[in-house]
């Protein structure tokens, strides 16, 4: 049987039963490279797509590898196989003994002038026939795609560590907010501020990373103007973190605009004014403690400004 020559086989396969011949129309019409052993691994069938592969690829074989055993040409090829697949032939008479249903394999077979990837999978004969089926299909595009997708996931890992570094290496606490008030993004200013981590806080509304609840739906609101409007919004306002920091903080929320124009999402800056604030509240005490001094006297008082411009007159004047 594995002695048979190309040729002989296809008359066999021409001349015998309406049965043969079918199943070997059937194997000829599939797009993968498929080829038949017997129990002891010795290649007895092979379709068109096979033989095509062979003539365009050089293969040693004769008769396109008809009478040859599949087994040791496996483990010579993947013996120094970096991907750590030698070992292929025992897998595959695994599956001819039925200890196992079948074997599948991606490996690389690249050519002088590309690069390309396949998919060995290994099937029992049926009716408990001691054999195999071995079909190859080429995978490149899949492996290429897959190669495309994992360089593209690094670039943009590295751009989200580049601005990450970039934001928490600022002195203002930045984060952005979606159209649900969920917050996608914390630098570590603001992580600190509340004393949670990133994993933490993402995903999270105001009311649960510890704003008062006044304080909470007026944020709210301020993101909800800033999605509708697409204006930017500026404030101040006093806030005591969950850590313990009170103070004066002054923020900024900016639209960030989607390719269509509308408001994909909210950025919000903050920064840290309790010392400029309460340096204005001190002065503001002064002017009252001032006034009422002034008040009181029996002389007449005014300020005026170095451009003698009159800014205060007491009621003696």
């Amino acid at each position: 049987m594995t002695g048979r020559s190309d040729g002989q086989q296809h008359q066999a396969a021409a001349t015998g039963p309406p049965e043969l011949t079918r199943q070997g129309a059937i194997l000829d019409a599939l797009p993968l490279h498929v080829a038949v052993l017997d129990g002891e691994g010795v290649i007895v069938c092979v379709n068109a797509a096979w033989k095509r592969f062979a003539q365009a690829n050089g293969m040693s074989w004769t008769n396109h590898g008809l009478g040859a055993n599949y087994l040791d040409a496996c483990d010579w090829h993947h013996d120094s196989d970096p991907a750590g697949n030698a070992g292929v032939a025992e897998r595959i008479l695994a599956v001819m003994r039925g200890d196992a249903d079948h074997y599948l394999l991606e490996y690389p077979f690249h050519s002088p002038t590309e690069q390309r990837w396949f998919l060995m999978r290994v099937t029992g004969l049926p009716d408990g026939l001691r054999g195999a089926v071995v079909m190859h299909s080429n995978i490149t595009e899949r492996v290429l795609i897959a190669q495309e997708l994992c360089a593209l996931s690094l670039r943009t890992e590295r751009r989200e560590r580049m601005l990450n570094t970039a934001l928490s290496s600022i002195t203002d606490y930045t984060y952005v907010i979606d159209q649900q008030g969920r917050l996608l993004f914390a630098n570590q200013n603001v992580l600190d501020l509340w004393g949670v981590t990133s994993d933490q806080a993402v995903g999270r509304i105001s009311y649960d990373l510890g704003y008062p609840p006044e304080l909470a739906a007026r944020v709210r609101a301020q993101i909800e103007s800033v999605f509708s409007t697409g204006q930017r919004l500026t404030d101040t306002q006093a806030y005591d973190s969950p850590t313990g920091v009170s103070g004066f903080y002054e923020h900024v929320f900016s639209p960030a605009l989607a390719p269509d124009g509308s408001v994909e999402f909210v950025v919000g800056s903050a920064r840290d004014i309790t010392r400029r604030k309460r340096s204005e509240l001190a002065l503001q005490e002064s002017f009252a403690e001032f006034q009422t001094l002034a008040a009181a006297m029996p002389q007449i008082v005014w300020v005026t400004t170095p451009q003698r411009e009159a800014t205060y007159f007491n009621q003696q004047w």
